[in-house]
């Protein structure tokens, strides 16, 4: 992401391709090495599995009606930059490197790689289709709970979305590597 521009088209255009490297990277590998689980790690299959439960429900979020995302509050700062975010991020996952609850994946998931995916393409849709939606200024106006990183504007939420997208990626290239 050219981290200068933080306008809605570049986040969309962000989003959309990280979106697709993803499911690329997910269609392009053995049924081993999707299904490979390393000792004490997540299984590739796992991690995507993250992935969707972390991506859909900012994707829902984004077709909220704006009275329901008011009871999040209201920021008190503008929203912070890509790479401010990013380094945020980075540093929480140095003492919480674990997600809990509703978004760690089961340890057996009996959805086959290709229902996996078919959702994963519904949840890509709805992110073009309601960012589209909101303009430039509504973005930085509401905000969403965050597990780890607490309240975060929408634009600051499509951020993470996006470098949190591309992180799970780089482990899931790491792991189809070693088998």
């Amino acid at each position: 992401m050219n981290t200068n521009t933080y306008h809605k088209a570049e986040i969309l255009k962000s989003l959309v391709l990280s979106l697709e490297e993803v499911r690329g990277f997910i269609e392009q590998l053995t049924e081993e090495q999707f299904e490979h689980k390393p000792t004490d790690k997540w299984s590739i299959k796992q991690e995507f599995e993250h992935l969707i439960l972390s991506n859909k429900p900012v994707s829902s979020a984004l077709k909220l009606p704006k009275l329901v995302l008011r009871s999040f509050g209201k920021p008190r700062n503008p929203s912070r930059k890509f790479e401010v975010l990013f380094d945020y991020y980075h540093g929480k996952l140095k003492t919480t490197p674990v997600p809990t609850g509703k978004f760690t994946p089961k340890e057996k998931n009996n959805l086959s790689r290709t229902d996996m995916l078919m959702g994963w393409e519904m949840i890509a849709k709805k992110f073009d289709d309601r960012i589209l939606n909101w303009s430039e200024e509504k973005l930085d106006e509401y905000l969403l709970p965050h597990p780890l990183l607490g309240k975060l504007t929408v634009r600051e939420m499509l951020f993470f979305t996006i470098f949190h997208n591309h992180h799970h990626l780089s482990n899931m290239q790491t792991k189809s590597a070693q088998v």
